[in-house]
C-alpha cells in the first residue's frame, strides 16, 4: 500500500455522474515531530467525521476495524489511527518519552489536521479503554471542536480501577488457598512499582474471572517488554483523578459501559458520569465485558449511530428547571384544584375522571364521586377564565404552555368519547396551541390513537415501544418510577437504579417525547435527582413546596 504524507487521497466510486464520493484509504501524517498511520473509510466523504481512539495504551485496533466500524462507515468517515508506539506509527519512527502531554497533544494535532482536511468545524471522536482517557480530555480542553464524545468501556480513573482489582485479586487468592497465587498477588505492589506489578494483577484477575489466560495475556516477557516503555505514561495516569480535574464538559458525552467489565470497573465511570456537568449525556449499559467493540459491535455501533442523529434534531429541553416543569399529580385532591398549581406558574396539572350517567366527574376513586365534582366547572371553565384574563393564552407569560393530563378511570372509548364532545363545546380550549389535552389511564389501542382529534394526544408508556404511527400521536411518555427504582429519597440514589432511569429518559429522548415519573419519592432530594436525571416534569402532590424548590 502507497503511503501518502501530506495530501488526502481519496477513492471515488463513480457509478455515475451523482454517485457519492466514498473514501478508503490509508497514510503516514506528520504529528507530533513524527509520522503517524491513519485508516479513513466512509461511504460518502460529506459525511461526519468520526476519530477513533484505540486501547491501550500502545494496542492499535486498525486490524480489527471492520469488526467493530463496518456500520458506522455507512454513516461517518471514520478515521482509525495509530497512535505513536502502536501498529505502523510503531514500524515507522520510535519514540521516547512518553507522556501523557504528549499523548493529549497528539490527539489535539490529529483532530485539528482531519478537520482542515475535510474543511469540518468540529468532529466525532470515540475512545476505547485507554483511548476514553484521551477522548474525554479532548472534549474537556476543545469542547468547540467536539461535535459528541463516546466513552467505550473508558478507563475513567485509573488509580480507583486498579485498586478494586489488586484488593479482589488478594483476596481471592487467600480464599482459594492457592499458595501461588498468595504469594504473587502479595508480592503486587500498589501503586505500581514495576510492569511486573500489573502482569501478575492480570494475570490473577483473568485466572480468578474463569479465563484462559494463554488466551488473554501474553507470557510474562514480552508482556513486560511491551508494557515498559509505556510505563511512566501508567504511572502519571495513576496519579490523575477526573474527579478533580473535570467537572463540567461542554459538548455532549455519551458512556458506553459492559456490565461484565471486569478491568475498567464501570460503576467508576457511572459515579463520574453522576457528578459530571455536560451538555448532554447519556449512558447505555450493554451485555460484555471490557471488549464491547467485539462483544456487542453493533449494538455499540447503533448507540453512537443513533445519538449522532438525534443530535442533528431538535432536543427535548430537559436542562433549565422552572416551575413550566412541575405537574400537579392527583390534583383535585388539592385544597383548591386546578387554581393552586396555576398561580404557581405549574406547566402541568392532572384531573382523573370518570363518566357517570353521561357526566364527566373528576375523582380518584369511585368513593369521591359523591363530592359530585365535575371536569367542566373545576377545568374547563376555569382555563376559560384564564384565557379571557391573558388575551386568549394560558398565563400572562407570552409562550408559557398548559398541559392537561387527562387520566380516564372508566371504560377508555366512551369516557374518550365523551370528554372529546365536551371540550369541543369549547373551541378556545382546543384551537389553543398553548394548551394540550394529554390522555392517560385508561386508553384505546395505540392501532386507534390516529383516528382521535387532533387536538387529543397521548400518553405513552416509557417501558413499551410504539409504531411509528402511533408516536405521532404521543406527545409525553410517564412510568411508574418503581418500575426501576425502588430508592425512597434517602441517602444515595443506587448507581444500577441510577442507570436503569437514565437508559429509560435516553429512549425517551431519543424518540424526542418528554419524561415523567409518578409514584417517584415526593420531596426535595428526589426532584433534585430526577432533574439531575433530565426528567422533563417534575411529579408532585406538593404543590407550593415544589414551586418554592423550582423557584
Amino acid at each position: 500500500m502507497k503511503r501518502f504524507s501530506s495530501l488526502l487521497f481519496f477513492i471515488f466510486s463513480c457509478a455515475g455522474a451523482l454517485a457519492k464520493p466514498s473514501v478508503d484509504t490509508a497514510y503516514a501524517v506528520p504529528v507530533g515531530g513524527i509520522r503517524q498511520w491513519i485508516s479513513i473509510k466512509g461511504k460518502d466523504t460529506s459525511d461526519a467525521l468520526l476519530l477513533w481512539l484505540h486501547g491501550g495504551p500502545g494496542e492499535s485496533e486498525m486490524e480489527l476495524a471492520d469488526k467493530f466500524s463496518d456500520q458506522l462507515i455507512r454513516h461517518f468517515v471514520v478515521v482509525q489511527w495509530d497512535q505513536r508506539e502502536s501498529g505502523k506509527t510503531a514500524e515507522l519512527n520510535h519514540s521516547t518519552n512518553l507522556s501523557l502531554v504528549q499523548m493529549n497533544r497528539d490527539v489535539q494535532e490529529i483532530t485539528s489536521y482531519l478537520l482542515r482536511q475535510f474543511h469540518k468545524k468540529k468532529l466525532y471522536i470515540a475512545g476505547n479503554s485507554w483511548g476514553g482517557y484521551l477522548a474525554l480530555q479532548a472534549a474537556n480542553q476543545y469542547p468547540e471542536k467536539i461535535e459528541a464524545c463516546f466513552l467505550v468501556s473508558p478507563s475513567i480513573y485509573f488509580h480507583e480501577s486498579e485498586e478494586l482489582s489488586v484488593r479482589f485479586v488478594k483476596t481471592e487468592a487467600l480464599k482459594s488457598k492457592n499458595n501461588t497465587a498468595i504469594r504473587e498477588t502479595d508480592s503486587i505492589h500498589f501503586p505500581f512499582q514495576s510492569p511486573m506489578d500489573l502482569w501478575l494483577l492480570r494475570k490473577w484477575m483473568f485466572s480468578f474471572h474463569g479465563q484462559n489466560i494463554s488466551r488473554t495475556l501474553p507470557p510474562e516477557k514480552i508482556f513486560v517488554d511491551y508494557v515498559s516503555p509505556w510505563f511512566p505514561v501508567i504511572q502519571e495516569l495513576d496519579r490523575y483523578n477526573p474527579f478533580t480535574e473535570i467537572k463540567k464538559i461542554d459538548c455532549p458525552v455519551y458512556f458506553i459501559l459492559g456490565k461484565k467489565d471486569f478491568i475498567a470497573h464501570p460503576e467508576i465511570a457511572q459515579k463520574f458520569f453522576n457528578q459530571l456537568n455536560a451538555k448532554i449525556k447519556n449512558i447505555y449499559w450493554v451485555d460484555a465485558g471490557h471488549m464491547i467493540i467485539l462483544e456487542q459491535s453493533r449494538q455499540m455501533q447503533e448507540i453512537i449511530i443513533k445519538q449522532s442523529e438525534n443530535l442533528q434534531k431538535p432536543l427535548v429541553k430537559s436542562v433549565g428547571y422552572s416551575v413550566s416543569n412541575a405537574h400537579s399529580h392527583n390534583d383535585y385532591e388539592q385544597k383548591i384544584p386546578y387554581w393552586m398549581a396555576y398561580r404557581a406558574g405549574f406547566g402541568s396539572i392532572e384531573a382523573d375522571i370518570f363518566l357517570v350517567d353521561s357526566v364527566l366527574y373528576v375523582a380518584h376513586d369511585r368513593i369521591e364521586l359523591q363530592r359530585r365534582i365535575k371536569l367542566e366547572d373545576e377545568y374547563l371553565i376555569s382555563i376559560i377564565t384564564c384565557l379571557q384574563k391573558n388575551n386568549g393564552q394560558p398565563y400572562k407569560e407570552a409562550g408559557k404552555k398548559l398541559q392537561m393530563l387527562i387520566d380516564i378511570k372508566t371504560d377508555s372509548i366512551q369516557t374518550l368519547q365523551a370528554l372529546i364532545d365536551l371540550l369541543k363545546k369549547y373551541p378556545a380550549l382546543i384551537q389553543n396551541k398553548s394548551i394540550s389535552w394529554v390522555i392517560t389511564g385508561n386508553r384505546p389501542s395505540e392501532s386507534k390513537f390516529a383516528y382521535y382529534p387532533d387536538f387529543i394526544r397521548f400518553d405513552g408508556e416509557l417501558h413499551k415501544n410504539y409504531s411509528k404511527e402511533a408516536l405521532l400521536k404521543i406527545s409525553l411518555m410517564s412510568d411508574d418510577f418503581k418500575r426501576y427504582s425502588s430508592w425512597d429519597g434517602e441517602n444515595n440514589l443506587p448507581w444500577k437504579e441510577d442507570s436503569a432511569l437514565t437508559y429509560a429518559i435516553a429512549k425517551s429522548h431519543g424518540l424526542h417525547k418528554p419524561v415523567r415519573f409518578w409514584n417517584a419519592p415526593d420531596a426535595a432530594p428526589a426532584w433534585h435527582q430526577l432533574m439531575r436525571l433530565h426528567a422533563d416534569f417534575i411529579n408532585t402532590d406538593h404543590i407550593q413546596a415544589l414551586a418554592d424548590f423550582l423557584k
